[in-house]
């Protein structure tokens, strides 16, 4: 009877490397999942986080910049720059 109690320990021994590596990748699986389902509510907050990965995702989710969104920051640039050529004094016209 012991030896089969040795032989059954052996054997668990023997998948416990298979146990751990499957609970790692449930676990990054998990992980991943949750982030999948946070990013569309959250994405502000990865944009300012983490900028390079929001535009890696952005593509995997199908998210396109808006062409009006576009328009509008190049219009704000160009503002930008102008009151830092004048000195923040208004252009009169």
């Amino acid at each position: 009877m012991t030896a089969k109690l040795t032989s059954k320990n052996r054997a668990s021994r023997r998948f416990r490397w298979l146990e751990k590596f499957l609970a790692i990748i449930g676990l990054i699986n998990l992980v991943l999942v949750c982030f999948d389902l946070s990013y569309i509510p959250r994405r502000d907050f990865y944009l300012q986080t983490t900028p390079s990965l929001t535009q890696l995702y952005d593509s995997v989710k199908g998210i396109n910049p808006s062409p009006e969104t576009e328009s509008y920051l190049e219009r704000v640039q160009a503002l930008e720059a102008q009151v830092v050529a004048t000195d923040g004094l208004p252009i009169i016209i």
